[in-house]
């Protein structure tokens, strides 16, 4: 990283430790800082509304690729059991066939 340069934390599904001292922070001149975007909004409620408006037309434009596994809904214990065991990247469907 760049000296003045910011690492921002968004989430860490994996709960894998990062591990950084205050000496390291200090001596590299370099920041950190986490952000949670639902605690935020939380207080913030109307903070989220121009934000929704962007990310809303880009994907009635297709420009937004996301990751979706979809289940058949019988499949529930399995998505459960890749949600707890952290072996999933993006978003799990489970559809049901009416």
């Amino acid at each position: 990283m760049a000296p003045l340069g910011r690492a921002l934390i968004v989430g860490n599904a994996s709960e894998t430790p990062v591990n950084i001292t205050s000496n390291t922070i200090w001596h590299n001149n370099i920041g950190v800082q986490g952000f949670n975007v639902g605690g935020y909004l939380l207080g913030n409620p109307s903070a989220g509304r121009p934000a929704a408006k962007v990310v809303l037309r880009l994907l009635e434009e297709g420009k937004l690729d996301i990751p979706l596994t979809v289940l058949p809904f019988n499949y529930a214990p399995e998505a459960h059991r890749r949600m707890d065991a952290k072996d999933i990247t993006g978003r799990i469907v489970l559809r049901h066939e009416f």
